[in-house]
């Protein structure tokens, strides 16, 4: 697939028989394959950002993979500062980074750590740094900005909360799970409460606000409605 020379000789051994696919034609269909390999990899590496995982599905992802700018750091370089505006986050392809707190080392990231980037509430709001973020070694990683992001599929925020919606929907179509049980509670009556809060399954709570920021990820408030007289949220 690439133009360059053959490294060996492959000769039949009796009868053979084989499929073959030239470059130029694998290139018409999908394109050239060190594009296809550069797309997947993007893919794999957001799938690892859970906030984007749960509410972008294939098709954006890709949109998003295409938009990635990759980006080397030498030993030492700081490639965010605490107390600066966000508006880009970084996917760790290769190498490790320090992170630091008022001039504090609180921990480390590298490629193969279970969250393998930082600044990933940049992508939501403009929201002020909360820690330094420094290159331990030689460091690649793949970088996207709010304004890329914003232009391709619109507020992070709003998708987010339409995604809610939508698997709220279909729980409640399906008349099955917790919000169908409530939401045809609440069409008979006012009456009741739930009964067992040991019931309430956090996939099938509605994503209510941002709390945090962070390196090491993302919190936010969740609840739903229910049918008690005396609260409105859970």
């Amino acid at each position: 697939m690439h133009d360059e020379p053959r490294k060996a000789t492959v000769t039949a051994v009796g009868s053979v028989e084989c499929y073959s696919l030239d470059r130029t034609n694998f290139n018409e269909v999908l394109g050239s394959l060190s594009d296809m390999l550069e797309l997947h990899k993007g893919v794999k590496m957001l799938r690892n950002v859970k906030m984007l995982a749960e509410c972008l599905g294939q098709e954006e992802m890709e949109k998003i993979s295409k938009a990635l700018v990759k980006k080397s750091f030498s030993d030492g370089s700081k490639i965010i500062n605490q107390g600066e505006d966000g508006d880009s986050f970084y996917m760790i392809e290769k190498g490790t980074v320090i992170i630091n707190i008022d001039s504090v080392e609180v921990g480390s990231l590298c490629h193969t750590s279970a969250t393998p980037y930082f600044g990933e509430m940049a992508i939501m709001n403009n929201e002020v740094r909360v820690a330094s973020v420094i290159a331990d070694g030689d460091c690649e990683c793949y970088m996207l900005t709010r304004e890329n992001f914003n232009s391709l599929l619109g507020n992070l925020d709003d998708i987010m909360k339409r995604e809610s919606k939508r698997r709220e929907e279909e729980t409640s179509g399906a008349g099955g799970g917790l919000f169908g049980a409530i939401m045809g509670r609440r069409s008979s009556t006012r009456r009741g409460s739930l009964s067992n809060l040991s019931d309430v399954k956090f996939e099938n709570l509605n994503i209510l606000r941002m709390l945090g920021t962070g390196t090491f990820g993302m919190v936010s408030e969740r609840g739903g409605e229910c049918t008690d007289e005396n609260t409105s949220h859970y």
